[in-house]
């Protein structure tokens, strides 16, 4: 990624919908799914900007590895726990953390079955996994260009990725699909005219209004246990690591 784009993520991701969104959709389905102790270490893999790792440093031992030195540059100004390294070859040893997140990240790398075994080995049996990935090829633009996007996902190419010897599905499910219909129609324009290429929507924080009704529209369908829609902007997922075969 660009340092431009590290940038623009600092300067919306705090109050930005999709951002805060994502952020407390991984905090409410970790105390759902487990109870986390204030001494349990929880590391966001590819942690961008530290904002998230700010936040959950409050309640736990959080740590935030990044790879890019511009990220590693603006979190750097944050007070937390940072560790360079990349999510194919973590510095981390075996079982160590509780928690392990990882919000857009596989989709960066070529190597994405490399990247969750990575993300399963360094997690403690019964720990859990929260993932989550942009979803489906349609809704490819611009703004996957300029992150470096390698792919978006659908629910069954995301689980052809998952050894389900060494974790159990808690949940994978399409998030943010109430949205998707409008999503899709602005980015197919913004392919076809050119004048809607001057700014991109994701760089900027709506009206406080607007920017509270599409969190909403964002976070309380994905609270929902038995909401599983056919589509959505991104996949989330919960695994958790099983035991270790004697």
């Amino acid at each position: 990624m660009k340092y431009e784009e590290f940038i623009s993520l600092e300067n919306v991701e705090r109050e930005h919908w999709f951002y805060r969104g994502k952020r407390h959709i991984v905090r409410y389905w970790i105390n759902r799914v487990r109870a986390l102790k204030r001494n349990d270490l929880l590391i966001d893999v590819g942690a961008g900007t530290g904002q998230f790792v700010l936040e959950m440093q409050a309640n736990y031992r959080a740590v935030g590895i990044e790879f890019h030195p511009q990220g590693l540059e603006i979190a750097g100004l944050k007070r937390i726990r940072l560790i360079q390294g990349a999510i194919t070859e973590l510095p981390i040893s075996d079982n160590k953390a509780a928690a392990v997140i990882a919000l857009d990240v596989l989709e960066h790398v070529v190597d994405d079955r490399l990247g969750l075994r990575e993300l399963i080995r360094i997690t403690q049996p019964g720990g859990l996994i929260v993932i989550n990935v942009p979803a489906f090829q349609l809704l490819w633009s611009d703004w996957d260009e300029a992150l470096n996007h390698q792919r978006r996902y659908t629910r069954r190419t995301f689980l052809e990725l998952v050894d389900r010897d060494a974790v159990t599905i808690i949940r994978c499910v399409y998030i943010n699909s109430l949205v998707f219909l409008p999503i899709l129609a602005y980015r197919t324009l913004r392919r076809r005219f050119e004048f809607m290429k001057s700014q991109r929507l994701e760089d900027n924080v709506p009206c406080f209004f607007v920017n509270q009704i599409f969190y909403h529209l964002f976070v309380v369908p994905a609270r929902w246990r038995c909401f599983s829609p056919p589509f959505g902007v991104s996949l989330f997922c919960l695994l958790q690591k099983n035991p270790e075969k004697e």
